[in-house]
This record gives structure tokens, sequence and C-alpha cells, in this order.
């Protein structure tokens, strides 16, 4: 790891792949915990009907369980207008514990990648600011093709992935709650936290070009 560092070229490279990690968690984390998406598209989700539920009651139970997976929330999920099964609690607990993962991952990282950039600042070095950019385009690339030609079978894959149970496979008459969440939803969210990489990943771009003439 030493040599790698002290290497020009393997130091960019360290320092693109944390700042793509930086920008990925992040995009996941603020999808997740600031429901715009839900709250924009409820409408034409049309889930009333579906649900028994108003927009504004399904946002609330949204929120409620957007604050249990936070880091430091401690209470038990409890959610407005639904009761949850025991299996349903318990897949809303690994999914708490797989946030909790990335947002202490989220935290580690940006905190070595601050030192990192200051120490490629003091040598007058953005390259890695290009190959952040590059690690993105594969990664935006890669989860873009998937949303677009066979999410199903991705969102199955990411459960079985992430999970060693099949507590995520929700019966909608004994849990409703999943009700709430359409498919398109989910959708939605790759398509946000997508774009929000792109977002960020062209403001980069635009600094790396202005930066690199001026050094």
């Amino acid at each position: 790891m030493r040599y790698f560092l002290n290497n020009a070229r393997g130091k960019d490279i360290f320092t693109g792949l944390l700042f793509s990690l930086a920008i990925i968690i992040g995009a996941v984390l603020l999808v997740t915990f600031c429901p715009i998406i839900y709250q924009v598209g409820i409408s034409s989700y049309d889930l009333e009907g579906y649900t028994g539920l108003s927009n504004a009651q399904m946002v609330k139970s949204l929120t409620t369980i957007c604050h249990y997976l936070t880091l430091f929330a401690k209470e038990p999920l409890q959610v407005p207008y639904f009761t949850l099964t025991k299996e349903t609690l318990i897949h809303f607990k690994d999914v708490k514990a797989i946030y909790a993962f990335l947002q202490v991952f989220f935290i580690i990282d940006v905190v070595i990648l601050s030192f990192m950039i200051r120490s490629h600042l003091k040598e007058s070095n953005v390259e890695f600011l290009n190959v952040t950019g590059k690690i993105s385009v594969v990664i935006v690339a890669f989860f873009g093709f998937l949303s677009l030609t066979s999410f199903d079978e991705a969102f199955i894959l990411m459960h079985q992935m992430l999970f060693r149970n099949n507590y995520w496979l929700i019966d909608p008459v004994k849990d409703p709650i999943i009700r709430i969440f359409p498919e398109m939803f989910f959708n939605h969210c790759l398509i946000g936290i997508l774009f929000l990489i792109v977002v960020v990943n062209i403001v980069l771009q635009f600094l790396y070009r202005k930066v690199r003439h001026s050094l």
C-alpha cells in the first residue's frame, strides 16, 4: 500500500476510487433520506386506491422508515397505519444494518479523502479528478444499462446478494406496507442516484479542466 500511494499514478487511482465511492454512497444516502422522488412522483404511482391511504399518509409512512434507517435511530420501527409481521420487521432491521454500514463507511471515506485531496493539492496535482470521472462513468454506464434493460432481474439479484433470508419477499396480503413501494419508485430512485452521480462528475470535470490549466 505504501508503494502504491508513493507512486503518482497509484495515488491518483486510490484517491479517484475513494472519491467515486463517496459520490456514489452520498447519492444513495441523499435519495434515501430526502424522499423527494417519492413526494414528487407519488401522484403518478396512483396508489391511493391500492393502499387505502392518502398520499400524505403514505409520505408520512415513508418518512418514518427513512428516520429508522438513520445511523443514530435506536427506537423500534413503528410505521403509522401499518402493523408489520415479525419477518418484515427482521427485513427492515437487515436493511438498517446495511444503511448503517454505508453511513459509517461514508464518514470514514470522506475523512480519508480530505487528507488525500490536501496532499494532491500540495503537489499541484488534480489528476485524481479526471480518474474519478472515468471510474464513475463506468459505474453509471453499468447500472444505467441494468435499469433500462433488466431492472427486475437486477433488483432480485441485489436482494439475493445482500440478504441471507427471503424476508424481502414481502406478501402484500400479510404486510400491506409493501404496497406503498411500487417497483416504479425503486426504478426512479436508481435513476435519481445515477443523475446525481452524473451531475457531480460534470462539476468535477469542469473543475479539473479549469484548475489544470491554472497550475
